[in-house]
């Protein structure tokens, strides 16, 4: 199942490459804008409170800086997760328009899924908080006894396997409630309960299908490292320094369009991986649901 919704995912993204850049470009664009100006934002506060320490309008200031830096989050995550709602709708006719990355502004499913998504930012933060205090307690009472040290150990390892299958259990706790929104049915949390008998009996395939995308990621940013340093030892050995420049320029250009080509290939690549991966796990609890078909003699 995974190397067969991988494949297909690689094929996918292979043959409607163009169309799917389309469609990614607004999240592309504002997530590297929002990359550039919170850093800049942050050095800027941070001398802003170097020369305001003991004034009455730090915190309209520090509360103006939060509230921008959440809301570029927020539209971040919007633009992110219609992108993949746009693949679930493009899917059904085979046709990746660029509107169809916009799948979540349609309505108030936008608002919906910003609720979900604070709804599991909780769990997920309240389960690793619990864990994280009793694991630090029982770690402080083992200067005591070295008993309270295996304990903690055993909580922390508890805690790690613990959050894993919650997390799996949401992971497509967004795809779950826009490919069902509009089931008479369907409300905001029964997306949480009909995503997780989706993923039931399936973490373990989960579990190896994120694996693989980490593993691929990794090979890649190792080919990147190499690359770029067989770059730099060719620089290195050449005592001309215009004609250095000359070349630096010539091959920084060159790697910065691979370099770029190949993430982004790789982002949609795993987008839609994913959103296959769900739909591939809907057809087999469709296929479990049906009744068997009655025997004839």
């Amino acid at each position: 199942m995974i190397t067969d919704v991988l494949s297909k995912a690689y094929t996918t993204v292979k043959q409607n490459f163009w169309s799917l850049v389309a469609m990614f470009l607004p999240t592309l664009v504002f997530s590297a804008f929002s990359g550039w100006l919170v850093p800049m934002l942050t050095n800027f506060d941070s001398m802003v409170v170097s020369v305001m320490l003991g004034s009455q309008d730090l915190p309209t200031s520090m509360g103006g800086f939060f509230s921008l830096v959440l809301l570029l989050e927020i539209i971040t995550f919007l633009l992110a997760i219609s992108f993949e709602f746009g693949l679930i709708t493009s899917f059904k006719d085979g046709k990746f328009r660029f509107k169809n990355a916009f799948a979540a502004f349609h309505g108030f499913t936008w608002l919906v899924t910003l609720g979900l998504y604070v709804v599991v930012v909780v769990i997920i933060s309240l389960l690793a908080t619990f864990f994280m205090l009793v694991t630090i307690g029982f770690a402080i009472a083992a200067a005591k006894s070295w008993f309270f040290g295996i304990i903690a150990f055993i909580v922390a390892v508890l805690g790690v396997v613990c959050l894993t299958y919650v997390a799996l259990g949401l992971k497509f706790v967004f795809f779950t409630y826009f490919v069902t929104k509009d089931d008479d049915d369907t409300n905001f949390f029964n997306a949480f309960v009909s995503n997780w008998k989706l993923v039931q009996g399936h973490r373990w395939q989960l579990i190896g299908f994120m694996l693989m995308q980490f593993l691929i990621g990794l090979v890649l940013m190792t080919i990147v490292g190499l690359v770029s340093g067989i770059i730099l030892a060719i620089l290195a050995v050449m005592s001309n320094p215009g004609l250095r420049l000359v070349v630096a320029a010539i091959l920084g250009l060159i790697a910065f369009v691979v370099f770029l080509g190949a993430y982004i290939f790789y982002g949609l690549w795993c987008a839609v991986a994913n959103a296959k991966f769900f739909l591939k796990l809907r057809d087999i609890k469709a296929d479990q649901a049906q009744p068997a078909a009655p025997d004839q003699d």
